[in-house]
């Protein structure tokens, strides 16, 4: 997790990390603490609002690695079980046995990815099955859940906002990539509730106001929220069809930006003076940094 202020050239001014814990309570299972997220996010700011005036600030904006994703109570936030991360491979079998009854291609057709359990709409599927809890909310309409960026909006406006965009919509395997809104059909396939989801929209745009009840003095608009391979994207200037970066971490995620053009893609953004979508053209090889043994 981390926390960073910049100044109005861009330049960075100061940050704040703190490492988050993870773990694998099964063989391929990969999850984290959402509240120990959240707790790791109050401390970063807490951090910075010691040595600057947090009220200064004039726009938040919020990334993250996407497809992690939980359930969580309207009432208070408080989430159901454990951030699923993107990694995790338990709904592998529920995976394989969409691909053996001919779903794969409407499934890449629409959304524009192949059909893993990467992605978060087979997890929040399991979520839906196995965390206590879960039918009683659905059935009152108290029950919330999609990718992590939604939930850290949902606490960083105090309940107020229940939004993401659309490049974090799109790892959930549920956005239709053409019409830019959750899709029926899928969401159908997967058994997850289209109420449970997150409203739609693109990267820059008025996600709400910061209303954090251990930060107070934090009180700006949130600016911009986008997925971290998205956020990289733009940051590095990279806004003109056929640029393209590469990024390397959990994973080498090279993408390309290509503008309004129809391609296998995932919705990148939409600027504020774009009138339509920008889309990218990505692909992702999974292991990059992690430690190999040599001898």
């Amino acid at each position: 997790m981390r926390c960073s202020l910049f100044a109005e050239d861009g330049a960075l001014v100061s940050s704040s990390v703190r490492r988050l814990a993870s773990a694998t309570p099964a063989p391929d299972w990969h999850e984290q603490d959402a509240g120990a997220i959240w707790d790791a996010l109050l401390e970063a700011l807490a951090e910075l609002g010691s040595s600057y005036d947090l009220a200064r600030v004039v726009a938040v904006g919020l990334t993250n690695q996407r497809s992690t994703c939980l359930l969580w109570d309207r009432a208070g936030g408080d989430p159901l079980g454990p951030a699923i991360f993107w990694s995790d491979r338990r709904s592998e079998p529920f995976i394989a046995a969409l691909r053996e009854s001919g779903h794969e291609l409407l499934v890449q057709v629409t959304t524009g990815v192949a059909l893993h359990s990467f992605y978060s709409a087979p997890k929040l599927r399991w979520m839906l099955d196995n965390l206590r809890g879960a039918g009683g909310l659905l059935a009152v309409g108290q029950l919330a859940g999609g990718t992590l960026d939604s939930w850290l909006l949902w606490k960083l406006t105090g309940g107020h906002n229940h939004a993401t965009d659309y490049s974090n919509a799109q790892r959930t395997m549920l956005l239709n990539m053409n019409t830019l809104a959750w899709d029926s059909e899928l969401t159908r396939l997967f058994s997850v509730p289209h109420e449970i989801l997150a409203d739609l929209g693109g990267a820059a745009r008025d996600w709400g106001t910061t209303n954090i009840a251990a930060v107070p003095q934090l009180r700006a608009p949130i600016g911009a929220v986008a997925g971290d391979q998205t956020a990289a994207l733009l940051g590095h200037g990279v806004v003109a069809p056929g640029d393209a970066m590469c990024s390397y971490g959990a994973s080498i995620a090279p993408l390309m930006f290509r503008g309004a053009q129809p391609a296998i893609q995932c919705p990148a953004c939409q600027l504020p003076d774009c009138q339509q979508p920008a889309r990218g053209l990505g692909r992702g090889a999974g292991g990059a940094g992690r430690p190999r043994a040599t001898g």
